[in-house]
């Protein structure tokens, strides 16, 4: 997938479906990498070596899909650290950088701290565009 393709998938509402179907096949190989200390967790993306805005409807849109259970939280962190890692993405400002960083290490937090964490993203989102 383009890391366009993926910012796509997160613009138009009702496409959250679809991303999950399309990044199903990476996700075994990037669960297990999380697992072993030091491991590596692959993202497979095309680069586009372009500037791809992501803003806060798009992170917002992300969150929800995992507070709706479209996601989970491995394809959540998946896709927060295809958006981390891939130097076509640039955000609005740095505090949503940051948001994605954090939503990249949810596999530091224990279960339970993952829906509270992603509830916080959501309301810190939505007080920026008040």
């Amino acid at each position: 997938m383009k890391s366009s393709e993926l910012v796509d998938y997160l613009r138009e509402n009702g496409r959250v479906d679809d991303l999950k179907k399309r990044i199903a096949p990476a996700l075994k190989e990037f669960s297990d990498g999380l697992q072993v200390k030091g491991g590596s967790a692959p993202i497979i993306l095309t680069i586009e070596n372009k500037d791809i805005h992501v803003g806060s409807d798009e992170i917002k849109r992300l969150c929800m899909g995992y507070l709706d259970r479209t996601l989970n939280a491995i394809e959540l962190e998946y896709v927060a650290s295809a958006f981390d890692i891939c130097p076509d993405f640039t955000f609005e400002a740095d505090s949503l950088k940051e948001m994605i960083s954090e939503l990249s290490d949810l596999h530091t937090l224990e279960a339970a701290e993952i829906d509270e964490f992603v509830k916080t993203v959501v309301q810190s989102l939505e007080k920026k565009n008040a």
